[in-house]
C-alpha cells in the first residue's frame, strides 16, 4: 500500500491560512498591549495632574493670601489715593497721589504699605500723621467703601499679574506660584509647567516682624575670611538686599545699604539642620517647576475672596469672610505617543486657609 504525502500546493494553502492566522494574533495582542500602554499612561496622567493640584491646594492651606504682595505687585483698579492717605502729601489734604506701582512701593508716601491706605489724616495736622484706621472706608460723611483698598485688579476679569501670592502665618516665609512665563522658556523643548518660589525675610528693627525681604541674587560667600569683612565687603558693593550664606555662621543673611551696610540674618522658624538650612537658602528666591514633564499645563487660573484683608477692612461687609481661592488647572499629556485623542483634564476647587486670625498681630 502507498503512503500519499502533501503536495506542495497544500503545503502553501496550510502555511498561507496559518500565516494570516498569526499575523492577526500577533496583531490583536499588539494592539491589546498598546492600549493597555495607553490607558496606564492616561490614568498616571489624571492622577499626576490631581497631585498637581493637591500641592497647589496644600500651599494655599499652609499660608494665606499676601494682600500685601498683590497691592504692591498688582493694585487697586482705582486711579488715585486720597493725599490725606499718604504721609508725604506736604500739608495739600484736598489733593491726591496717582495710584502705580513706584508711589505703592515708596514708602515715603505709605510708610506702613497696604495697611497705611487704610488710615487716614482726618484733621489734616501740620505733622500729616494718618490717625484714623477706616476699616476700608472713605473720609466722606457717607462712608462708602474705599476701592483703593482692594488689593489687587483684574484685567479681562483675571487677576494682573497671574502670580498667586501667599504667605504664612508667622510671616516670616513669602510664596508665589505661576504658570512658566514664555519668555523664559530656553528651548522650544521645553513645556508650560507651574512654578512655585520661596522668599525669606529679616526682621530689621527686631519687633518680632519681617521688614526686609531679599532679593533673587544668591551668593555663597565668608568661607576663608572673618564674616565681617567678607560680608561688609559683598554687601557694600552694590548687593543691597542679596541673599547670602554665611558659612561662618551657617545661618541666610541679607544685606542692606543704609549707609554703615547693615547684615540681618533671615527669620527662621524651622528647625533645620545646617545642610537644610544652606540648601533652603540657596533653593529660596528661585522658581522651582513643581509640575512633571509629562504634563503640560495649559491653564493656571484663579480668583481670591474677598478682594480686601478682612481683618484691615473690617467696616466693609463683603469682605467678611475667611480668605478663599477659586482654583482652575488644566493640564495635556505630553506624550510621543500617539493617541486617538491626547489625554487632558481640568480640575475647579476651592480651598481656603487654614490660618486663622489676624496673622499681622
Amino acid at each position: 500500500m502507498k503512503n500519499r504525502g502533501f503536495t506542495i500546493i497544500e503545503i502553501l494553502v496550510a502555511s498561507t491560512i496559518s500565516a494570516i492566522f498569526l499575523v492577526s494574533v500577533s496583531s490583536a495582542v499588539f494592539q491589546i498591549f498598546s492600549e493597555q500602554k495607553k490607558t496606564n499612561i492616561s490614568q498616571d496622567f489624571f492622577a499626576e495632574s490631581r497631585f498637581l493640584t493637591e500641592k497647589v491646594v496644600r500651599e494655599i492651606r499652609e499660608n494665606t493670601v499676601d494682600y500685601d504682595q498683590f497691592f504692591l505687585e498688582s493694585g487697586p483698579s482705582c486711579a488715585n489715593f486720597s493725599a490725606r492717605q499718604s504721609k508725604n502729601s506736604a500739608g495739600n489734604c484736598s489733593g491726591t497721589i496717582e495710584n502705580n506701582p513706584t508711589n505703592r512701593k515708596n514708602l515715603e508716601n505709605f510708610p506702613r504699605g497696604y495697611p497705611g491706605i487704610f488710615f487716614w489724616d482726618t484733621d489734616c495736622d501740620e505733622n500729616r500723621t494718618q490717625d484714623r484706621h477706616l476699616g476700608g472706608k472713605k473720609l466722606e460723611e457717607s462712608s462708602p467703601d474705599d476701592d483703593c483698598t482692594i488689593a489687587f485688579h483684574k484685567t479681562d476679569g483675571k487677576i494682573d499679574p497671574h502670580i498667586l501670592f501667599l504667605i504664612n502665618g508667622d510671616r516670616t516665609m513669602r510664596t508665589a506660584i505661576k504658570k512658566s512665563d514664555p519668555e523664559n522658556l530656553e528651548n522650544p523643548d521645553q513645556i508650560f509647567g507651574i512654578e512655585i518660589q520661596k522668599k525669606i525675610g529679616a526682621d530689621e528693627n527686631e519687633d518680632g516682624k519681617i521688614d526686609l525681604w531679599g532679593f533673587w541674587d544668591f551668593e555663597n560667600i565668608c568661607e576663608n575670611e572673618s564674616t565681617e569683612n567678607c560680608a561688609a565687603s559683598f554687601c557694600s558693593t552694590g548687593n543691597d538686599q542679596k541673599i547670602f550664606w554665611d558659612e561662618n555662621d551657617t545661618i541666610c543673611k541679607i544685606c542692606k545699604n543704609d549707609g554703615t551696610v547693615s547684615i540681618f540674618p533671615v527669620v527662621d522658624k524651622k528647625s533645620f539642620s545646617a545642610d537644610d538650612r544652606e540648601n533652603f537658602c540657596k533653593s529660596s528666591h528661585d522658581f522651582t517647576k513643581i509640575s512633571p514633564p509629562q504634563i503640560l499645563v495649559e491653564k493656571f487660573e484663579f480668583d481670591i475672596s474677598p478682594a480686601r484683608d478682612p481683618f484691615l477692612a473690617f467696616r466693609v461687609g463683603s469682605a467678611q469672610i475667611h480668605p478663599q481661592i477659586l482654583l482652575s488647572i488644566s493640564t495635556k499629556l505630553n506624550s510621543k505617543i500617539n493617541f486617538e485623542k491626547t489625554p487632558e483634564i481640568s480640575i475647579q476647587t476651592a480651598a481656603s486657609s487654614r490660618i486663622y486670625g489676624d496673622v499681622r498681630k
